[in-house]
């Protein structure tokens, strides 16, 4: 028997290899197993339990038990699709929604084809430098997913899929956050100036109106800064919820710390609110008022702003915007926290950017904006 602990650098990374090998000759019997670590404790830790591992199982052989199943060896790939399947069968909805986005993206990583038993820290930590210099993602990005990842391998006794994770130890955790793979997001408290935002705007409206455009960005923008309402919620709001003649609707299932679902709130739109709901084109078949993706308008707003250079500017710099824009308007924290969705002041306090200027009329200036666009189109259509 021979375990035997190594290491070697690796990228300015120090790797431990534990190497485990047990050869009998009666009865003939050999096992070897190599497994890289970041961490030597890991790497001790490891080969002691495979050592002991290798020895029961020859000495059942000594004693004509039988030999144990084979223990299935899955990819990653292979895990979350069964465990898709198992959650769809069973009807399960203990996942968030953007965690359970962030589960399903992970099949599509070059280490979701790596079978568990190979899996190492280092491919952990090549992933998710590749993440940050390769698809440009943030440490925040490559925390989240890591989270969501965790979450979904908790459920392994559960549905009957073996996978190993041991090497996502809290030490590890602690040692990828030092090295800045991943981190902690950052709150966005930008707020777009006027000039700014009427950039954005005449940008979205050429774009709306081109005839392969679904996403009308120029009307969320509009109705994020009047309602304060969340990407998610906005894209989640639907005729059938919303009362034309009292102006209220329900939004369900609004961000609360607390419970996660079914926080149902009523709230009385303010009146900007109800003539943007009124420019939207109604679907027979589609019952909710803007019927779009909040991750695909997410992600390709930032797309917009950095070509357009104003990278500061992200769809929740909206939200900001307009609860800032509340509270320069005189309105009560109460009054604020009801319409935002906000549980609590210290959630609100980053909110208080307040301007001395007199506050914008937005949507004026955007129907404005809408007019001269007409204007010109017909103008162009009538030269020819």
């Amino acid at each position: 028997m021979a375990i035997d602990i190594s290491k070697e650098r690796q990228d300015k990374t120090i790797i431990y290899i534990a190497s485990v090998r047990l050869r009998k000759k009666h009865p003939s019997f050999s096992r070897f197993e190599r497994r890289r670590f970041t961490e030597k404790v890991r790497a001790t830790e490891w080969a002691s339990k495979r050592e002991r591992e290798f020895l029961n199982e020859f000495e059942n052989i000594l004693l004509g038990n039988p030999m144990p199943e084979p223990v299935e060896d899955v990819t990653l790939e292979e895990y979350i699709n069964r465990l898709i399947k198992y959650v769809n069968r069973k009807g399960i909805t203990d996942f968030k929604k953007n965690d359970w986005s962030c589960i399903k993206k992970w099949r599509k990583f070059p280490i979701a084809k790596i079978h568990s038993s190979n899996l190492t820290s280092q491919h952990f930590i090549k992933h998710f430098e590749t993440r940050i210099t390769v698809d440009g993602v943030t440490p925040a990005t490559n925390h989240r997913d890591l989270a969501a990842l965790t979450n979904a391998l908790a459920w392994k006794d559960r549905i009957e899929c073996p996978f190993n994770s041991e090497m996502l130890t809290d030490e590890f955790r602690k040692s990828i956050f030092k090295q800045k793979l991943t981190g902690k997001s950052r709150h966005r408290d930008y707020r777009p100036s006027e000039n700014e935002f009427t950039l954005i705007y005449k940008y979205c409206l050429k774009r709306d109106h081109h005839p392969l455009s679904e996403i009308k960005y120029r009307h969320l923008m509009l109705f994020a800064v009047y309602s304060t309402f969340r990407l998610d919620e906005i894209c989640n709001l639907t005729w059938s919820n919303f009362n034309h003649d009292t102006g209220r609707i329900i939004v369900e299932d609004r961000k609360d710390p607390n419970s996660k679902m079914g926080n149902t709130h009523n709230i009385k739109l303010p009146d900007e609110c109800i003539e943007i709901i009124n420019m939207q084109k109604r679907n027979p078949e589609e019952d909710r008022i803007f019927p779009f993706n909040s991750a695909s308008v997410s992600n390709k707003f930032c797309e917009m702003t950095k070509n357009l250079g104003v990278p500061d500017v992200t769809f929740h710099s909206f939200r900001h915007d307009g609860i800032s824009r509340w509270f320069e308007q005189g309105k009560t924290i109460p009054q604020v926290a009801h319409l935002s969705g906000h549980v609590n002041w210290n959630n609100l306090r980053r909110y208080t950017h307040l301007h001395e200027t007199e506050v914008v009329d937005l949507l004026s200036i955007c129907m404005k904006l809408e007019k001269e666009y007409k204007e010109q189109r017909i103008q162009e259509l009538m030269d020819g």
